[in-house]
């Protein structure tokens, strides 16, 4: 439930920014957003219920404790390698689409672009789905199914670079399978030990993070060079790579 509703803000962010940038201007959802996390942080302070520490010792020593544990747990270091290659797959293809669908021959403006951003909620809703079939099957098979989705995803984006109904697909096999690994490493780890799941979330959400970062960031870089194939190579490189990962060092194990 938590992580549909994290999928599916960001998702519908993309819709309600386009929506006010095409109305009100790209600035004007700069002061939204931040009113919205000012909004957010009163909210949280008085609503959240304090939560027992169960770690003994100060903030630099619980920040030390992380080395062990990425040292020690095998599934950890694969997890968030993984991790990290398909959010890059995923902000390399939503931050360049709006540079996509702008040009020839869509044309089309920030409003309509950020409306494909309800599509990709579709794979946010499957979030659920995911979880079970990851704790009746095991989630080393869900990962290797989202990951093998991903790579679908961008074969159909780099042969639909005119095609809405191609984009659509590509969207929706991409975003259920993104998140099917995220799900499915976030089981995984929180298996390996139980009472320092902060911590091992603390180092795989990090990961996440800088390939997400990354990706945006080699997007943007691969469409000033070649436009969209650009973009298709930079997600094939990071999905084939996240499954070479998946496939050699699961298997050493």
């Amino acid at each position: 439930t938590i992580m549909s509703g994290l999928l599916i803000g960001i998702l519908f962010s993309r819709t309600v920014s386009g929506f006010v940038g095409a109305h009100f201007g790209w600035r004007s959802m700069y002061w939204v957003a931040s009113l919205l996390m000012i909004l957010l942080c009163f909210t949280l302070f008085f609503l959240l219920p304090e939560d027992k520490n169960n770690f003994k010792g100060t903030y630099k020593s619980l920040m030390f404790s992380l080395i062990p544990l990425i040292k020690e747990q095998y599934y950890l270091k694969t997890a968030a390698l993984t991790g990290a290659l398909l959010f890059g797959s995923f902000t390399a293809f939503w931050t360049t689409l709006i540079f996509l669908l702008e040009d020839a021959p869509f044309h089309y403006n920030s409003q309509a672009a950020g409306l494909f951003g309800v599509v990709g909620v579709a794979g946010a809703l499957a979030a659920p789905l995911v979880g079970r079939l990851a704790d009746k099957k095991s989630p080393l098979f869900t990962i290797g199914f989202g990951i093998k989705a991903s790579v679908l995803a961008y074969l159909i984006f780099f042969f639909s670079s005119h095609s809405v109904i191609g984009l659509i697909i590509g969207i929706l096999i991409l975003d259920i399978g993104v998140q099917s690994t995220h799900i499915s490493n976030q089981s995984l780890i929180y298996s390996l030990v139980p009472e320092a799941r902060s911590r091992l979330n603390t180092v795989y959400m990090f990961s996440y993070f800088v390939g997400g970062a990354s990706g945006s960031a080699l997007g943007a870089y691969a469409w000033s060079i070649d436009k969209w194939q650009g973009v298709c190579y930079v997600g094939l490189v990071f999905t084939i790579l996240a499954l070479m990962v998946h496939t050699i060092f699961n298997k050493i194990k």
